[in-house]
């Protein structure tokens, strides 16, 4: 319905009414007298009918959808995020748009320009996307995705939350938002009603919120702030994400686990391992704090967080802090090599990178001597 024009409008035609940011969550319609004004004090009556004369030629329009591109190419490179995440190339979106502000069904068409340019924000005004490549590399050598890059869809766009939901969220959330739901089962952001849930509800903290005396404290970041789920505490949002995928792998995993008592020399080194300063053996190192500081956890990944990963392994480290006991397992999702002699032998990629991570012989043999999972043996068995 269109606004009745005032003679306050009429008595001064350069006046534009307040401006707000162009939002990918507000349709191109919504935002038009804003643009009008901007453009008609800017080229004056003449430059405005040239332009527009110009803007009703095919190649004008399409000039503008490769100059978008092109700035959302050059965006994902600067980002480091062009390896694992991409938009759709060639499809043409001619269903409804992104939810409204007050929720309601978008109805508008959505053409590949408007499709661009809603990415193109996204990428702009979403902060650093670079953290993503990490959580993305994961979910390839876990399973959760089947290849990379990640392809930001017109469906992806719809299925965003409202602005005003979208935007209270810190900027990790914002961006793991958008492409969440093609992680598979578990890994979708949901709205909740205390909140965000993933999968289950989600507590987000604040500087002041974290428990007295919590480690985490330090490190806190806003853009990336740490979290609890399920009675852990997280330092960062990303690392919950990672720890997820890894600890819940859709690809098969196996492990070499190794319960330990007080007193034993492996014990030892699993507690100098929790203890020490990160990143541990210059590994990415995904800490959480279980049931209130009771149990700490400890994940040292030694593949499939970067470029070059063919598989996801990392070592687990668990630690009671009021009873005894500890655990140090090995995971891993390597295909077992058919007549490997002896756990090096079924798994050779993963034992040499946690070799060339530690640098400790001894450490390989402990974790030889350790139960695997029966799966592993009886292939093993079988086909030798």
């Amino acid at each position: 319905m269109k606004r009745a024009r005032t003679a306050a409008s009429e008595s001064s035609p350069s006046s534009p009414p307040p401006t707000r940011p162009l939002s990918v969550l507000h349709s191109i319609e919504e935002d038009l007298p804003v643009m009008c004004h901007r453009v008609r004090d800017l080229l004056g009556v003449r430059g405005c009918a040239a332009l527009f004369a110009a803007a009703k030629t095919l190649p004008f329009t399409t000039e503008i959808t490769h100059t978008v591109a092109r700035r959302l190419d050059q965006l994902l490179r600067e980002h480091h995020v062009d390896g694992v995440l991409t938009y759709e190339q060639h499809a043409q979106h001619q269903q409804g748009g992104l939810e409204q502000q007050d929720g309601g069904p978008g109805a508008r068409r959505m053409t590949r320009r408007h499709y661009l340019i809603r990415v193109l924000w996204l990428v702009e005004n979403g902060g650093d996307w670079a953290g993503n490549a990490v959580i993305l590399r994961v979910a390839r050598r876990t399973g959760h995705v089947t290849s990379l890059p990640v392809t930001i869809t017109a469906t992806d766009l719809r299925r965003l939350a409202s602005k005003r939901r979208y935007l209270s969220r810190p900027e990790a959330l914002q961006q793991y938002s958008v492409y969440c739901q093609d992680l598979g089962m578990g890994m979708e952001l949901t709205p909740g009603a205390n909140g965000d849930r993933l999968q289950t509800d989600l507590t987000l903290h604040t500087a002041d919120t974290l428990p007295p005396a919590c480690p985490f404290a330090a490190t806190f970041d806003a853009t990336d702030p740490a979290c609890e789920r399920l009675n852990a505490l997280y330092r960062f949002f990303r690392e919950l994400c990672i720890d997820k995928m890894i600890t819940y792998p859709l690809d098969e995993k196996h492990c070499f686990a190794r319960p330990e008592h007080p007193g034993s020399h492996t014990y030892g080194r699993i507690s100098a391992l929790l203890d020490q300063p990160l990143p541990v053996w210059g590994c990415r190192t995904v800490d959480h704090i279980l049931d209130g500081g009771y149990k700490a956890t400890r994940r040292i990944i030694l593949s499939g967080d970067k470029a070059d990963s063919t598989f996801a392994a990392f070592i687990c480290l668990d630690k009671g802090k009021y009873f005894p006991g500890a655990s140090l397992t090995l995971y891993t999702t390597e295909r077992p090599q058919v007549g490997g002699e002896g756990p090096a032998g079924v798994f050779p990629q993963t034992f040499a990178a946690l070799l060339e991570a530690s640098g400790d012989a001894s450490l390989l043999d402990t974790i030889a001597a350790a139960p695997i999972f029966p799966s592993c043996m009886e292939m093993n068995e079988t086909t030798t």
